[in-house]
């Protein structure tokens, strides 16, 4: 049997990395107020805050997670 162990892509070479950074974008964007999304103001702009940091912290920790997934394969 062929024990090669195989060749790991650098981290910002992966889709993983360029999805988390898009959704890492869009939270601080979320946190900075730059999205108005209900004008009438039902929505409270301390949600959208919120949601921006799930946003960053989800895609910290799913980044995260996957890389650590793929290099204990490897």
């Amino acid at each position: 049997m062929d024990n090669t162990k195989p060749v790991l892509k650098p981290g910002y070479k992966t889709t993983e990395f360029w999805i988390s950074v898009i959704a890492q974008l869009f939270g601080v964007a979320s946190l900075l107020g730059w999205f108005d999304l209900d004008p009438t103001g039902k929505i409270s702009n301390t949600f959208l805050q919120i949601s921006g940091i799930i946003s960053i912290c989800g895609a910290s920790i799913g980044y995260s997670y996957s890389r650590g997934k793929a290099k204990q394969i490897q």
